[in-house]
């Protein structure tokens, strides 16, 4: 007899599956294919609940998103205003200025160097009055107006400070003429 074509050959017999004896009553295949199976459905319901992510108040927000300002004023989008760079935009007095990010933030505003104000503030220079307010988690409006005389240009600095990230900080220096 030819070991080589003889079903008796150990090698190129049928694997014995005794029953009740569980994975070891297996084939080694049988029981890496099983193996891998079950890995497999359990990294499957494991990684189900991944990449939901929080709750940035209404907005999509991607981790490792970079913060940018959008601008608009009177009439005009400016380029967004990057991380870590200053925009400087002109606008004339009583042209609202819309500054709008990409993410949750933080605002805070100065006018000619003067201490920082925050939402709902008003600030009179002599002439021009300067009006913050907050449109949602992400932007804001500045009104402006004339009541008199008044020294113009007028320097007013913005920065965003990112909620997710408070590394990421965008300035915008507005002069109003």
């Amino acid at each position: 007899m030819n070991p080589c074509t003889s079903l008796d050959t150990p090698a190129l017999r049928a694997p014995t599956v005794l029953p009740g004896a569980g994975w070891r009553s297996m084939s080694r295949p049988a029981a890496l294919r099983r193996l891998g199976a079950a890995i497999a459905v359990g990294c499957a319901l494991a990684l189900a609940g991944c990449g939901g992510g929080g709750d940035a108040g209404g907005l999509a927000v991607e981790q490792g998103t970079t913060l940018q300002v959008g601008v608009v004023a009177g009439g005009t989008t400016y380029a967004p205003a990057p991380t870590g760079q200053t925009l400087v935009v002109e606008a004339r007095v009583g042209q609202p200025v819309t500054f709008d990010t990409n993410e949750p933030v933080v605002w805070s505003f100065s006018v000619n160097g003067s201490p920082l104000f925050s939402n709902g503030t008003t600030v009179d220079l002599g002439g021009v009055t300067i009006t913050e307010s907050q449109l949602d988690a992400s932007g804001v409006v500045l009104d402006s107006a004339f009541y008199g005389p008044a020294l113009v240009p007028i320097d007013v600095l913005l920065t965003a400070t990112s909620v997710i990230d408070n590394a990421q900080v965008a300035t915008i220096r507005l002069v109003l003429r």
